[in-house]
């Protein structure tokens, strides 16, 4: 028998009841949130006797905030965070986010820059924080003097040199991962360090009717220019043997044409991939989060059988049971150049 529990944790208060709770994670952003109702009222062991309090008055902005949810005595952290506020509502909602918070809070010291690591900038950017990061492509920025900007907004602005090419999410609460994901998919490469978990249609994934199947029909090939230290504008095109004509797209503070062809392969594979959109639904296990490998397996339609990345989760956990949707995204593996169908994107 599989028994729903969860270990919620918001300042020094600890409970195992709650109305509601929702937690949203994706690769897309770096803000990781949580919705957490509660009773407005409830009741407190406090020397040695129990007694009614206004649970709203039990809170503040800024409290840590831990979630582990699963069945029986098989919990997983959901979610690590911190109140951002609560809606006086019935019942009390409190809302939360992620370390984005500590992110956006932190005010580092940076100087201008001849040459930099992302990695090392990313370090500068989470210095004196909780967050450690992970770079799985690491390469040179240049003249980049980000002044008094916060850590949150260096990160941005490393994404904007990449035209948007790189992703930068927690792939853990306190871990930050940035790198190239399409190009390594399209490789038969998983990128990240985590797990794969099967999820079988009709068995242990109960709801696809948002799923759509997404080949790479709109082919879009990009260019994407830059200037070197010495002034010379370089133009570096993306692969691809079937579309010829392209918009070009501006990258700063990166020189190297190496990079700057894996950003333009990037950017293309991510409009370009075959592999899912939209969702599926299980249970709370197994359990992924994003930057897992989802192994799906239908016995009605094989050819929905393979290796797809998953991009999002959201968990809905409370009094009428646990789910989880998961959103999917490329097929480890896929081919960019698949039946395209020309087009140009204008950027």
């Amino acid at each position: 028998m599989f028994i729903l529990k969860s270990k919620i944790t918001i300042g020094k208060f600890q409970f195992s009841g709650v109305n509601e709770v929702t937690i949203s994670r994706s690769m897309l952003n770096l803000s990781d949130t949580a919705t957490i109702k509660i009773p407005r009222e409830g009741k407190i062991l406090k020397d040695g006797k129990i007694i009614r309090i206004e649970t709203g008055n039990l809170f503040n902005d800024g409290d840590r905030v831990a979630i582990e949810l699963g069945y029986n005595d098989e919990l997983h952290t959901e979610f690590d965070g911190f109140v951002i506020n609560q809606s006086l509502s019935t019942p009390l909602e409190i809302s939360c986010e992620g370390y984005i918070r500590q992110l956006r809070q932190n005010k580092p010291e940076t100087k201008f820059e001849k040459e930099i690591k992302v990695s090392k900038q990313l370090a500068l950017a989470t210095g004196g924080t909780d967050i450690t990061v992970n770079v799985a492509d690491d390469f040179n920025l240049i003249n980049t003097n980000f002044g008094t900007l916060t850590g949150g907004k260096i990160c941005e602005q490393i994404s904007k040199a990449s035209a948007g090419s790189l992703s930068m999410f927690f792939i853990e609460p306190k871990k930050l991962w940035c790198g190239f994901v399409y190009v390594p998919y399209s490789l038969g490469t998983n990128p990240f360090p985590i797990n794969e978990v099967a999820f079988k249609i009709g068995y242990n994934c109960i709801k696809d009717n948002k799923l759509k199947i997404k080949t790479p029909s709109d082919i879009v090939k990009y260019s994407l220019e830059f200037t070197t230290v010495s002034g010379t504008k370089k133009i570096v095109e993306s692969d691809s043997t079937k579309v010829k004509t392209a918009e070009s797209v501006q990258v700063s503070f990166i020189e190297d044409t190496g990079v700057v062809k894996k950003m333009a392969n990037e950017k293309q594979y991510s409009k370009n991939y075959s592999g899912y959109e939209g969702t599926i639904t299980g249970f709370l296990q197994p359990f992924c989060q994003p930057g897992y490998i989802a192994s799906i397996s239908d016995r009605s339609y094989k050819e929905r059988d393979g290796k797809y990345l998953i991009v999002s989760t959201r968990v809905t956990f409370g009094m009428r049971g646990a789910t989880r949707e998961i959103g999917l995204g490329p097929l480890l593996g896929f081919n960019p150049d698949a039946d395209p169908v020309k087009k140009t994107v204008i950027i």
